[in-house]
């Protein structure tokens, strides 16, 4: 084979490869679905809790620890479990949220695969099986990372903010194990980053960067002061971080 030829022959493998790799990330999972209640549980050691969250508060992702014995006996693994109103089942699911959301779904849909959970909350109907087949294949290749960069350029009239969450969701968690604690702080990021992508009406620009930073660009014919803005988000992100929002961080 010559030199070229084996070049060639390399980069084809390696591309395949890098195919293979090529996995969902959250927002793209997320916004190919229209979900507007997910999460995603992950197992450490002999319990699972949240490990990213979409549609729920500070209260739901606390309340997501749970023993693997009580999945165990609560799923079937690799096919979807379902609890409803209707199957009277759903007051075992119902445990984990908030009294806010806990009377708000009538159907919870459920699918387990490799030491991760995918539970899926609907308020008036369950998904058809076609979608939720759909669904589970895309979640056994899922990333949980976050990262999402609107490439846009943001000219003199945009009127930028840092949000640092990192150290309200470390306070939030509490006296929790490290080890719990990164995996439940994931889960504040995803979620305070739903908050501040709904506000992104175009041509608002959003931008989230690892370790719970938020970078937030808004087009406005109004003077905005950092302040106000700063005060705005807060009050937004009380839903998430309750009465830890002191600990948010902002730059502008």
């Amino acid at each position: 084979m010559g030199l070229l030829s084996r070049i060639s022959a390399e980069f084809s493998n390696s591309a395949e490869n890098n195919v293979q790799k090529v996995k969902f990330s959250f927002f793209d999972f997320i916004q190919k679905y229209s979900l507007s209640h997910c999460c995603v549980f992950s197992k450490v050691d002999t319990f699972y809790m949240s490990s990213s969250s979409w549609g729920f508060d500070g209260e739901t992702i606390l309340q997501s620890i749970s023993t693997s014995d009580f999945w165990d006996g609560t799923l079937k693994e690799n096919k979807w479990n379902s609890f409803s109103t209707e199957e009277n089942n759903l007051n075992s699911i119902l445990q984990f949220f908030s009294i806010r959301l806990k009377h708000n779904f009538q159907y919870v849909q459920v699918y387990s695969a490799n030491d991760k959970i995918l539970l899926i909350a609907l308020e008036k109907e369950p998904l058809e099986k076609s979608l939720l087949e759909e669904i589970a294949n895309d979640f056994l290749s899922l990333s949980e990372d976050l990262d999402f960069f609107e490439n846009s350029t943001i000219d003199e009239d945009f009127y930028s903010i840092t949000i640092s969450i990192a150290d309200a969701a470390n306070e939030i968690s509490g006296n929790l194990s490290p080890s719990i604690k990164q995996v439940l702080n994931h889960s504040f990021y995803t979620e305070a980053f739903r908050i501040i992508w709904n506000l992104n009406d175009f041509p608002n620009l959003v931008h989230y960067n690892k370790n719970g930073i938020i970078h937030l660009s808004i087009k406005s014919e109004s003077n905005i002061t950092g302040n106000c803005l700063a005060h705005f988000l807060s009050s937004l992100l009380k839903e998430i971080f309750q009465n830890k929002t002191s600990f948010i961080k902002y730059e502008y």
